[in-house]
């Protein structure tokens, strides 16, 4: 149960890197936000390696979402820390399916790997 909170805390801090981004950039505090963000993804893989809280993580919680996200990011350590949590993600058959509806999630991780 405890996770959620920490699921909830992943999900504020994703959001906040895309409310902040323009000013940050401006402000040339971008890598800030970048490091927000991967730090964000690396606690959420932490959180997500059992396959119970995986998928509670990536549907009730909607961090599905932000993970593909990151995987098309220009930083190449968001865009792996994407990939470490869709792999974990990936456990659970009902996330695999919702990835497939929500996107084309193998081409974006391939497409992210031939990349970084």
């Amino acid at each position: 149960e405890g996770f959620t909170l920490f699921g909830d805390a992943v999900g504020r801090a994703l959001a906040l890197r895309e409310k902040l981004a323009a000013s940050a950039e401006q402000q040339g505090h971008i890598r800030l936000l970048v490091r927000l963000e991967e730090q964000a993804l690396l606690v959420l893989r932490e959180l997500s390696r059992r396959p119970d809280c995986a998928q509670v993580l990536a549907q009730s919680a909607g961090l599905l979402k932000g993970a593909v996200e990151a995987v098309d990011s220009k930083e190449p350590r968001v865009a792996r820390a994407g990939l470490a949590v869709l792999r974990n993600f990936a456990v659970s058959e009902e996330v695999r399916d919702h990835l497939v509806y929500i996107s084309d999630g193998a081409q974006h991780c391939l497409e992210a790997l031939r990349h970084h």
